[in-house]
C-alpha cells in the first residue's frame, strides 16, 4: 500500500530535479536587470543581446516576404495596377453593369 505513493514520490522528485536542472541558468528578467545596471557589459558582448535574436527574426521575414506575398499578386501584369472596383466591372455581363441602359 505504500509503494504507489513511495514511486509517486521518487517520479516527482526526478522530474522537479529535471526541470530544475534545465532551468538553472538565469532568467531573461535577471540578465535584463544585470544588463540595465551595466550597459558596457550589453555592449562588450553583442552576441548575447536581445537585438541580435531581433535581427535574425527581421532577416527571415524579409527572406519569406516575396513568398508569401506571391499568392496576393495579380496573375497577368497588366492587371497590376487595377482597382478591385475595375476588375469586379470588368467581369460584369454587360447588362448588369450599373449605370448601363439595358435596351428592350
Amino acid at each position: 500500500m505504500l509503494v504507489p505513493w513511495a514511486l509517486f514520490g521518487a517520479f516527482a522528485a526526478l522530474a522537479w530535479w529535471g526541470l530544475d536542472y534545465a532551468a538553472a541558468g538565469k532568467s531573461r528578467a535577471v540578465e535584463r536587470l544585470d544588463e540595465l545596471k551595466e550597459p558596457r557589459k550589453r555592449r562588450a558582448d553583442p552576441g548575447k543581446s536581445a537585438l541580435k535574436q531581433t535581427d535574425t527574426m527581421t532577416r527571415m521575414l524579409e527572406m519569406a516576404t516575396p513568398a508569401l506575398a506571391k499568392p496576393l499578386q495579380p496573375k497577368k501584369r497588366g492587371r497590376a495596377g487595377q482597382t478591385e472596383g475595375q476588375a469586379r466591372q470588368r467581369r460584369l455581363p454587360q447588362a448588369r453593369r450599373p449605370g448601363a441602359s439595358s435596351s428592350g
